[in-house]
């Protein structure tokens, strides 16, 4: 179970590995924090961007809302 600095590592993992263009790997990062946290607003608006750029678009627009 991730506690809060675990939580906001995490975190700041998927954003970097978004920025890298490593798609996959934030997804999971995402995943993972959601698999705790299940409604974690960042992880979610995260994982909308991860899902827009890897061509989901509708996919991450509605992890976005």
């Amino acid at each position: 179970m991730l506690g809060g600095a675990d939580l906001a590592s995490q975190l700041a993992r998927a954003s970097a590995l978004l920025s890298e263009g490593k798609l996959s790997q934030a997804e999971l990062a995402c995943r993972t924090v959601l698999a705790t946290w299940l409604n974690h607003s960042a992880a979610t608006h995260l994982l909308g961007l991860i899902r827009a750029r890897s061509g989901d678009a509708a996919g991450g627009e509605r992890l976005l809302r």
